[in-house]
């Protein structure tokens, strides 16, 4: 058990967290770095297709709006808007590095756009939705991952039972 926490530490620490930015001096955010198990191309293969909404995906978090601002083979920064009103929109970078052959870190990065502190996890479920398959009770377009470790780094509200609603 200790050497695991010790392990969960270095990764914790080890992750580069890009983040997009915000005009907002009080804003918040959310760092998170998740182990998938599946392949990285698979895996930004299904952050791909989330954002452009294939096959029907919608936001489960209160139907909120994506949109993927670039992409490229272990980058993806896109943003998403809340669905209900008043609109809020956050921002958010996904950076994909290989585990092994078969699982892919996901390291990101969401920070809302407009003066906030507390978001009940919404900058979390921003990614948090883009990655997690039916075990997480997430709806996959294609590949079905399952999330086999999360850290947190600056991160205040992360309840993964918040993003599916």
């Amino acid at each position: 058990m200790k050497s695991f926490m010790f392990m969960s530490m270095i990764a914790c620490a080890a992750a580069s967290y890009k983040c997009p930015g915000s005009p907002a001096e009080m804003h918040a955010s959310c760092e998170v770095t998740a182990t998938v198990k599946g392949n990285c191309s698979d895996v930004l293969t299904e952050i791909k297709a989330r954002l452009n909404g294939v096959n029907g995906w919608s936001d489960p978090h209160n139907g909120g709006n994506y949109t993927l601002i670039s992409a490229d083979t272990t980058t993806v920064q896109g943003q998403r808007t809340t669905g209900k009103a008043p609109h809020y929109l956050d921002k958010f970078t996904l950076v994909l590095t290989p585990v092994s052959t078969t699982s892919c870190s996901v390291a990101g990065c969401s920070e809302s756009q407009g003066s906030s502190f507390l978001d009940a996890s919404t900058n979390y479920c921003d990614m948090h939705n883009l990655y997690c398959g039916t075990s997480a009770k997430c709806k996959p377009v294609k590949y079905d991952f399952v999330i086999t470790h999360e850290d947190f780094g600056k991160c205040i509200e992360h309840e993964a039972s918040a993003c599916v609603v």
